[in-house]
């Protein structure tokens, strides 16, 4: 009986992880407050990250990769997104119509198997997706009112249009090794 308990135990800690460093993975979507709140000390997700309209905020600190795409829309109340190691999507990265979000914090994402579309957020100010190297698709940055400053040094293709539109308060955009 001893060993048959100990064999479980084992196996759960690889699956969990058990602080050694093994990797912690979601095995679906993430889409209520509930799962999200599970969440926040996975490393990747096989899914789609869609965010339920109630969040304040979006705080996934261990994430490392998405295997499908990220929307986060229409939520009124979220103010931040971090997902500062998240380094890759499977799929598209969509952020619009959360008014009163006001950062965006991606500092490791160095690519995205879709698009980027980051658009209609009245109160964001600032875009910077330092590492960001690649979409593979059409990517929008527009209609964000507020939004002064677009950085990303180290973009260099973006296959597809890249529509920096409608973006009234936009006085700086770094993007200088786009091709």
């Amino acid at each position: 009986m001893m060993f048959r308990l100990l064999s479980f135990v084992s196996c759960l800690c690889f699956v969990v992880g058990c602080g050694d460093g093994s990797e912690m993975v979601w095995d679906g979507d993430v889409t209520t407050v509930e799962e999200f709140n599970q969440a926040s000390s996975y490393t990747r997700i096989t899914g789609n990250i869609v965010a339920p309209s109630d969040l304040t905020s979006i705080d996934l600190p261990q994430l490392q990769s998405v295997g499908r795409g990220i929307d986060i829309s229409n939520n009124n109340n979220l103010t931040s997104i971090d997902l500062p190691q998240l380094q890759s999507t499977g799929w598209n990265v969509i952020v619009m119509g959360n008014d009163s979000l006001t950062s965006i914090d991606l500092p490791q994402l160095q690519s995205v198997d879709g698009g980027v579309e980051i658009a209609h957020n009245n109160n964001l100010t600032s875009i910077d997706l330092p590492q960001l190297q690649s979409t593979d698709w059409h990517s929008t940055i527009a209609r964000n009112d507020s939004l002064t400053n677009i950085d990303m040094p180290h973009l260099q293709t973006v296959d597809g249009n890249l529509d920096l539109s409608s973006n009234a308060s936009l006085t700086s955009i770094d993007l200088p090794q786009l091709q």
